[in-house]
């Protein structure tokens, strides 16, 4: 919230859009087949199509990849 308790936009949402900006890609579609969030804050996907990936939420709001893996 600001100053004066205003809700600010932030990008919490991660989506295709997002993903796709991390991996370096013009475009991704996903498909979730599992999830699991681990107590240190890392977020780990199962994808279909794609493999593992293991994200975080920087308390700036932003997106990172820690780790991925095709298999």
């Amino acid at each position: 919230m600001s100053e004066n308790y205003q809700i600010l936009p932030r990008n919490y949402i991660l989506d295709n859009v997002t993903m796709a900006f991390l991996l370096g890609r013009t475009d991704v579609e996903l498909s979730i087949v599992d999830f699991e969030i681990s107590y240190n804050g890392f977020i780990f996907l199962l994808d279909a199509q794609y493999g593992l990936f293991v994200v975080r939420l920087l308390p700036s709001g932003r997106w990172e990849l820690v780790a991925n893996a095709d298999f």
